[in-house]
C-alpha cells in the first residue's frame, strides 16, 4: 500500500504548519493500516475532517448566513463513485460520500436528500458548533461587508481569493487505486455554492491509470476539470510528475489561478505539485515514510 494525503493548498499560517504536518502524517499511518485503497482513503480524510486546523469537517468555513455546509466525494479505480455535496449536521462527509457509491444507484446527492441517507445509514452527525476558528472567520467577514448591499456583497467576495484548503487523499494497493475529497468551501461563500471537491474530474478522478485530488481555488478547477486532466496526460503517455506539473501549468495559463494536487498512477509513481505558497502533504508506504 502506498497513501499521499494533503491538507490544502494555499497561504498556511507559520505557527501552525508543524501542527497540521503531525495531522497529516497521523492520517497518512492509520490510512496505511488499512487493507483497501478506498478504506485507507476514507480514514485518512476521516481524521482531517475531524481536526480544526483543516477546512473539512468540524473546521469548515462557514457560508455566509453563518451555517457550515460541506462537499464530500470518494472514486475507486472501477470507476465507482460517490459524492455528498452543501450538507449540513454531519461529521464525517467523506463517509456519507462513500455510503453514496455503496448504497444508491446515484453519483451524487446534495442538502436533505444527502442527510435522509446519512440517517438511514446510522452516520454519526454533529452538532451546530463549528471550530472556532470557522466561526471567528466568519464574524470577522461580517464586519467588513456590514452595511453593504446585496451587490456591493457579491463584488466584494469576487475580490477575494481566500480558503481554498481542501482535503485529500489518493492511495494504491496492487491494481486498485482510490481517492477523495472533503472541503468546507471557501470562507467568502454564498448559501449554495458549489466548488470543484465533489466533482468528479475536478476535485478528484480514479480510474485505472491514476488517481487525483486537487485542491484550490474551486471556479477555476472545474473550468479546467482539472483532475481529468491530469489522467488523460498519464493515460498519453507522461510520466506522473511531468504530467503533474502541466496540469497545474495549463491552469495557471487558462485562468490565472491558483491550485495544487496529488497522484498516483497504477505502478505506485507520486506527483504532486501546486503554484500557491504552500501545499502540505504526506508520502506513505508500507515500508515508511518516502
Amino acid at each position: 500500500m502506498i497513501i499521499i494525503v494533503h491538507g490544502g493548498a494555499g497561504k498556511i499560517p507559520e505557527e501552525d504548519l508543524e501542527d497540521r504536518k503531525s495531522v497529516l502524517t497521523e492520517a497518512a499511518t492509520q490510512g496505511l493500516e488499512k487493507d483497501d485503497p478506498l478504506k485507507a482513503v476514507e480514514k485518512a480524510v476521516r481524521i482531517l475532517e475531524n481536526d480544526p486546523l483543516f477546512n473539512a469537517g468540524y473546521g469548515g468555513s462557514l457560508q455566509l448566513d453563518g451555517k457550515a455546509r460541506l462537499d464530500a466525494a470518494i472514486m475507486r479505480s472501477d470507476l465507482s463513485a460517490g459524492g455528498v455535496i452543501n450538507v449540513e449536521g454531519i461529521k464525517n462527509p467523506i463517509t456519507l460520500a462513500n455510503g453514496v457509491r455503496r448504497k444508491t444507484p446515484h453519483v451524487l446527492l446534495q442538502g436533505e436528500g444527502a442527510l435522509e441517507l446519512a440517517r438511514n445509514l446510522d452516520l454519526e452527525m454533529a452538532d451546530e458548533t463549528r471550530s472556532p476558528k470557522a466561526r471567528k472567520k466568519w464574524e470577522d467577514l461580517m464586519n467588513d461587508l456590514s452595511g453593504l448591499s446585496y451587490l456591493e456583497k457579491l463584488e466584494k467576495l469576487a475580490e477575494s481569493k481566500e480558503g481554498h484548503d481542501t482535503v485529500g487523499a489518493v492511495a494504491l494497493e496492487g491494481e486498485v487505486l482510490a481517492a477523495g475529497t472533503s472541503t468546507g468551501g471557501v470562507s467568502t461563500q454564498m448559501k449554495g455554492r458549489v466548488g470543484d471537491s465533489p466533482i468528479i474530474g475536478s476535485g478528484l478522478y480514479c480510474n485505472e491509470h491514476g488517481a487525483v485530488s486537487t485542491t484550490g481555488i474551486g471556479e477555476a478547477i472545474i473550468k479546467v476539470n482539472l483532475a481529468r486532466e491530469l489522467v488523460y496526460r498519464i493515460e498519453g503517455g507522461l510520466n506522473v510528475q511531468e504530467a503533474a506539473e502541466t496540469a497545474i501549468s495549463r491552469l495557471d495559463r487558462s485562468t490565472g489561478s491558483r491550485a495544487g494536487l496529488i497522484v498516483l498512477d497504477s505502478k505506485g509513481e507520486v506527483g504532486t505539485a501546486y503554484n500557491t505558497r504552500d501545499m502540505q502533504y504526506v508520502v506513505k508506504e508500507d515500508s515508511g515514510l518516502a
